[in-house]
């Protein structure tokens, strides 16, 4: 008995589909929704609507009507609307004609983009990738990153770039984020570092007016925060100098402790030229004060006594402009 009701329900319920698809009913539904959330760039007809139908042979009409797009999606994490007048009007662009659907939109539908969040052990991981493949002498200690950047879901590739942020012990990144598929998110992190570098120091302890030679000097690894703004750095740049101070052993030389030793002392005899377009002449003298190359300084010419200025050329000579 049950089952002959079943099947009298079944023959009922098609006699119903068929006089409905005789009567040139609108037998595809298209209902909106108020709100959705997408994956993809587009937004298209399936993802804001229901699309219906009891018949089988609406499917490929159907699956037409789910594959129209209707707008660019929003970046990740972002919103956008779409009003009605909108949706119907990319509808009749397809070829849809509206007088054979069922249709019911609101007056605007809002639709947002999923989204995740970047995670600190992304980001700390491309950082350490660079420094790894980069050469350079640092230890990360702390990535400074709230987790605010948004990308589509989905595996990423991250991409660090350093950049100066002026600040000791700290280095600034550029993050690229990259989904396949989706546009590239850019954004800048900070990260506390511990940067090390090779730096000349004194390799004993060396007394004022010392000229420094090539003895002097060795290389020590040192922690860049540690080392002063006006140490030097190449060792061949202060081979030759002479120190203003004494420099302790393993101290770093700095500029306000070196100076170059002069090719000229005060006191010591020199060769006085003179030159102009018509002549040239030359007289011994005696440099009142010392000098190096380029420099100007007093000297006293021997035969006349007079007090005159002149640029240092080399050791002992002094060129004097009539």
């Amino acid at each position: 008995m049950r089952r002959l009701f079943f099947i009298v329900l079944v023959m009922f319920t098609a006699s119903l589909a068929s006089a409905d698809e005789a009567a040139g009913k609108r037998t595809i539904k298209v209902v909106g929704r108020t709100e959705a959330t997408v994956t993809r760039q587009s937004i298209f007809l399936n993802d804001i609507a229901s699309i219906t139908s009891r018949f089988v042979k609406d499917d490929d009409e159907i699956i037409a009507l789910q594959k129209i797009q209707i707008a660019p999606s929003p970046l990740p994490g972002k919103e956008t609307t779409i009003s009605a007048s909108r949706i119907l009007e990319r509808m009749r662009e397809e070829g849809v004609n509206l007088n054979k659907i069922g249709y019911a939109f609101p007056r605007i539908i809002t639709v947002k983009r999923a989204a995740r969040a970047v995670t600190l052990e992304e980001v700390q991981a491309a950082i350490e990738n660079y420094i790894a493949n980069s050469g350079r002498d640092v230890e990360l200690k702390q990535v400074h990153y709230r987790e605010n950047a948004m990308i589509a879901p989905g595996a990423a590739t991250l991409e660090a770039t350093p950049f100066n942020t002026g600040r000791r012990g700290e280095l600034g990144f550029i993050i690229k984020a990259a989904v396949e598929g989706e546009k590239p998110v850019r954004f800048k992190v900070r990260a506390s570092v511990d940067q090390w570098q090779k730096v000349p120091v004194a390799n004993r302890p060396i007394n004022r007016g010392a000229v420094i030679s090539k003895d002097d000097v060795m290389m020590a690894r040192m922690n860049v925060n540690l080392i002063p703004r006006d140490a030097a750095r190449d060792p061949e740049s202060i081979i030759g100098l002479e120190t203003s101070k004494e420099i302790s052993y393993g101290e770093v030389f700095r500029k306000n402790k070196l100076s170059i030793p002069p090719v000229i002392e005060t006191g010591a005899p020199v060769t006085l030229t003179y030159k102009s377009r018509f002549f040239q002449a030359t007289a011994t003298g005696t440099a009142i004060e010392d000098g190096i190359v380029g420099q100007e300084i007093r000297v006293r010419n021997n035969s006349s006594r007079k007090v005159v200025r002149g640029t240092v050329l080399e050791a002992g000579l002094v060129e004097v402009r009539p």
